[in-house]
C-alpha cells in the first residue's frame, strides 16, 4: 500500500522537476531570442542611405505630401526649423509637407556624410532649398544643417526623426562658410 507521505513526496518531486524544466527552457529560449536580436542587426551602407535619401529628394520633387510622408515611420519625428515645435506621426508630417510642397521646393545637399549603425544609421549635413517667395514672381530661400535619423522597420529604411534645416533666409543673406 501506497502511504500518503510517499504520494506527498512523489507530488513535491514531480511539481520541482515541473518548475526545473520551465525554468530551463525559459533560459534557453531567452539565450536564443538575444542571439537571434545579435543575429538580427543589418549595418547599412553608406550607399544604401544615400540612395534612400536621395529618394527621398526625388519625391520632395514629385510634389506629393502622401509619398514623402512614406519615407517616414508612423511615430517619427520632424523639427522643421530651428525653434519648431516637433511634429510627430506620418499624419502631421503630411499634413506639413502638403503646405511646403504648395511652395515648390528646390533641394540641393550641399554636403552629407552618413553614420551606419546596427539597424539603424544618421545622415547629417548642410542643406539649401528655394522656395517660392510670399510675392508672386520671388523665391525665397531657407536651408541649414539637417539630421535625419533612418530606423530598419519591417525590412524597410525609415525615417524616425528629422531635422529639416530650413530656416528663413533671404537671398542677401549668405550662409557663412563655417555653416556649411
Amino acid at each position: 500500500m501506497i502511504s500518503s507521505l510517499h504520494i506527498d513526496t512523489f507530488a513535491k518531486s514531480a511539481a520541482f522537476r515541473f518548475h526545473m524544466t520551465v525554468f530551463v527552457t525559459a533560459a534557453l529560449l531567452g539565450a536564443h531570442y538575444a542571439r537571434a536580436d545579435e543575429m538580427s542587426c543589418v549595418k547599412p551602407t553608406p550607399q544604401t542611405i544615400s540612395q534612400t535619401f536621395d529618394s527621398w529628394n526625388a519625391a520632395v520633387a514629385s510634389g506629393s505630401a502622401g509619398r514623402l510622408a512614406d519615407f517616414y515611420a508612423e511615430d517619427a519625428t520632424l523639427i522643421t526649423a530651428k525653434g519648431a515645435q516637433p511634429l510627430v506621426g506620418k499624419k502631421a508630417i503630411r499634413n506639413y509637407y502638403t503646405g511646403l510642397l504648395a511652395r515648390h521646393p528646390q533641394p540641393a545637399v550641399v554636403s552629407m556624410s552618413v553614420t551606419p549603425g546596427c539597424n539603424t544609421a544618421v545622415v547629417n549635413g548642410f542643406i539649401l532649398y528655394r522656395v517660392t517667395g510670399q510675392r508672386k514672381g520671388t523665391r525665397d530661400l531657407l536651408g541649414g544643417r539637417f539630421v535625419a535619423e533612418f530606423a530598419l522597420q519591417n525590412g524597410a529604411w525609415r525615417i524616425a526623426r528629422h531635422t529639416l534645416g530650413g530656416d528663413e533666409r533671404t537671398l542677401d543673406q549668405p550662409f557663412e562658410s563655417s555653416m556649411l
